[in-house]
């Protein structure tokens, strides 16, 4: 019975061991700088099937990533040092998304840089490929709650975008955007 017990908590340890690996052959690690990544229960990381290619991440230093946060796609994703991803937030990446250095982003954020294609009515939605942009974030930004930014939008250093915006086209540096779709309400340091 010790036996047995001693075999299942073998194997119990050599099946978590290979989904960590999993996970981690996905990532790549400046491993020099790479120390302080915190990563959250329930982190996923979903890629489409190889004929479309394979997720890569790259991830800096001190990045706190915390649960429920999903990065998908079949393409590169690189975060910057020093950004914190909130919970339930969906990056979606089939072309290229980077994000700068000290970035936040707030809870349920979903970043993509693919849409459906829907020109034809005699064709479903479905069947009809996609679009793709990449996408750029760059330093020092907070993106809101419940923003959503789309493909091919390029978000200046030092940017603030409000919560439960929709970003669909480029926000200049050092501005503060709010609304569907997202306007430049003002530059950080402007009183209003």
């Amino acid at each position: 019975m010790r036996l047995y017990s001693l075999y299942k908590k073998a194997i119990n340890l050599l099946r978590l061991l290979f989904v960590k690996f999993r996970w981690y052959s996905h990532l790549t690690f400046p491993w020099r700088r790479c120390w302080n990544i915190r990563i959250g229960r329930r982190f996923e990381i979903k890629q489409f099937p190889p004929p479309l290619g394979h997720l890569k991440v790259i991830l800096g230093a001190n990045i706190t990533i915390e649960k429920d946060v999903w990065l998908k796609g079949s393409s590169l994703l690189s975060i910057g040092s020093n950004t914190f991803i909130c919970r339930r937030t969906v990056i979606g990446c089939n072309e290229r998304i980077s994000i700068g250095h000290d970035c936040l982003l707030a809870e349920n954020v979903r970043i993509q840089d693919t849409d459906h294609q829907f020109e034809s009515r005699n064709i479903p939605i479905r069947q009809q490929g996609i679009a793709t942009a990449p996408i750029k974030i760059g330093n020092d930004v907070w993106i809101g709650y419940g923003a959503v930014i789309t493909k091919g939008v390029k978000i200046g250093d030092g940017c603030v975008i409000g919560a439960n915006s929709v970003v669909t086209h480029d926000i200049p540096p050092y501005s503060v955007a709010v609304g569907v779709p997202a306007r430049v309400i003002k530059q950080r340091g402007d009183v209003l």
